[in-house]
């Protein structure tokens, strides 16, 4: 492991110079911490966490606090702006709770951020999945909410959307339905689990498990964006002999489908049953009320808060996964049988009528 020396030598600076940027000193010049920190990152080296966490603890500085980081990784979850209010407000409540400040940390693709590169955090909650994952959390302990990458040291909670859908994909074909489509923006491709893959395949297993054959595409990549929602539906919705009869929409494109069917003089639901999978609270305002597949967002952030900030505190690691429950709130927009007649199993991920 390369330590404070390795990156003194390699950025061409002193060794006191490297821990004063590590320590957060304002008197190291910006041209100068931009090299240690290139070296730092080129040479994989962290800060000595536990050590650090010690010398906080003893310090009466009020400033030397605690600080958790909280990252929203991609753009496909960026657009999910209801998710990440809720998700950001929960986070706060749950770290402070336990004594510890939070940090919002850009989002990006590529390098490590200088937020962790620079011992201000001492650790990381991660929404959504990002290519940096491994780096960073070599450096901090690390939780991610709504991915998973099992060649990383972070931490992944993953809501059990494959099951749910695949279960309320099932009702729909009992209702009726024939052609489910899924629209679940961009899944990953080298074997991380996200909130897309995972819905594509629940539509996928369902299709499976009834023995029918499903639509040609049955998973379209659309970014959970109300403007491109629109555009997605009214491209399907036109489509003679093609049309869906239900949709099942990750994230937050509700609104611009429900706007879509009207303007091609569809009826919700009769003509047209649309599902939402983690688009946050504001679908039970659309009209008709959206029948969705919801994480418990404060149960999320209490857990990635309670992980990350145990394993701060005791300059620990923590590996693995866990899948959670979501609950399926029942509105008006998706004609569905009552849960008894969709078979047994199909409603353990949790059935409530809103």
């Amino acid at each position: 492991m390369p330590g404070v020396i390795d990156v003194a030598r390699r950025a061409g600076t002193s060794a006191a110079t490297v821990s004063r940027v590590f320590s957060g000193a304002s008197s190291v010049r910006p041209e100068t911490r931009k090299r240690v920190m290139a070296a730092a990152y080129a040479l994989g080296y962290r800060p000595d966490l536990l050590a650090r966490n010690l010398r906080r603890r003893q310090s009466e500085l009020a400033q030397l606090r605690f600080s958790i980081g909280v990252m929203i990784a991609d753009a496909t979850i960026r657009a999910t702006v209801p998710v990440n209010l809720e998700l950001v407000i929960a986070v706060e409540t749950a770290v402070r709770e336990r004594g510890f400040g939070l940090r919002l940390i850009a989002s990006r693709e590529g390098p490590v951020p200088p937020e962790v590169l620079s011992g201000d955090v001492d650790g990381v909650i991660v929404y959504g999945s990002t290519s940096c994952i491994k780096d960073l959390s070599r450096m901090v302990p690390t939780v991610t909410i709504d991915a998973y990458d099992a060649t990383s040291d972070a931490y992944g909670i993953m809501p059990d959307y494959r099951r749910a859908i695949c279960d309320v994909t099932r009702r729909l074909f009992k209702a009726g339905h024939r052609r489910v489509v899924v629209a679940c923006g961009e899944p990953e491709t080298d074997g991380r689990l996200d909130t897309p893959g995972e819905a594509a395949a629940g539509c996928a297993a369902a299709y499976h498990a009834c023995r029918l054959a499903p639509p040609d595409p049955m998973e379209y990549r659309v970014s959970p964006d109300p403007a491109i929602g629109y555009e997605f539906a009214m491209s399907i919705l036109k489509a003679k002999g093609r049309r869906p009869e239900a949709m099942i929409i990750v994230g937050s494109g509700a609104p611009g489908v429900y706007r879509a069917a009207e303007e091609c003089r569809l009826k919700i639901p009769r003509d047209l049953s649309i599902v939402g999978v983690n688009g946050g609270t504001l679908g039970q305002y659309l009209s008709p009320p959206l029948t969705s597949i919801d994480p418990d967002v404060r149960a999320l952030a209490d857990m990635a808060a309670r992980i990350v900030t145990e394993c701060a505190s005791r300059g620990e690691r923590r590996r693995g996964m866990e899948i959670t429950p979501v609950t399926l709130a029942e509105r008006d927009s998706a004609r569905l049988p009552a849960p008894g007649r969709a078979g047994r199993g199909q409603t353990g991920s949790g059935v409530r009528r809103a």
